[in-house]
């Protein structure tokens, strides 16, 4: 598992580009799920607590 996880994070520093799609693409199914497309924007916690608020989920 500690090797798994130092390969994820050197990748992730390196800026592995083999670990991202181009814009429109499908990513590729990784780690056993399927990560969903970029929509653009950040998602921050001030969005989350606005949604939790929105929706009554606290």
């Amino acid at each position: 598992m500690g090797a798994v996880a130092s390969h994820l994070l050197r990748q992730a520093l390196a800026g592995d580009q083999t670990a991202r799609t181009r814009l429109g693409e499908q990513p590729e199914v990784e780690v056993g799920f399927r990560p969903f497309p970029k929509r653009g924007g950040l998602v921050t916690n001030e969005l989350i607590d606005q949604l939790r608020e929105e929706t009554g989920a606290d």
